[in-house]
């Protein structure tokens, strides 16, 4: 018997934010499950905020430099800029109940597999640093330098 739900793509959300914390605009989704997002200003730093039925999933720092052209975000994006940010105040703000709800929803049920991690990572022979627990939310950097440095 298969316990498992299906994913209801209906659900999921892609807002836009400025860095000062200002709706922009929700991302478009097309029928390959993708979001889309036309006339964002080329060169203008934006926040997107994604959410599964109002649960945080996950936010990334994004900047365009090139109008009309199609980026495409990709867990290489993240491989490649090994880096993020902390999100603003005031965006955080307005996002408190989507993260307080994926807390209540995911972190506190899943951390036997964090400390499970942290063990084998202080077990290494090079003693790995355990890495931070961010107690801010933070932006994954992203942006379409990806395709322009590999």
């Amino acid at each position: 018997m298969n316990t498992t739900k299906k994913i209801d793509y209906s659900k999921f959300r892609c807002e836009i934010y400025s860095p000062e914390g200002v709706f922009i605009k929700e991302a478009s989704f097309n029928q390959k499950n993708d979001f889309y997002c036309p006339e964002l200003v080329p060169g203008q730093k934006y926040f997107l905020v994604f959410s599964y039925d109002e649960m945080f999933v996950d936010c990334f720092s994004f900047k365009c430099e090139t109008a009309g052209k199609v980026v495409y975000l990709s867990t290489g994006h993240l491989f490649f800029n090994k880096d993020y940010e902390k999100i603003p105040k005031e965006l955080a703000d307005i996002i408190k109940p989507k993260i307080n709800k994926a807390k209540l929803y995911y972190w506190n049920r899943h951390k036997g597999p964090r400390k499970a991690l942290d063990a084998f990572i202080a077990s290494t022979h090079d003693r790995q640093k355990i890495a931070h627990r961010h107690e801010w939310p933070v932006a994954y950097k992203t942006g379409a330098d990806l395709s322009t440095n590999v």
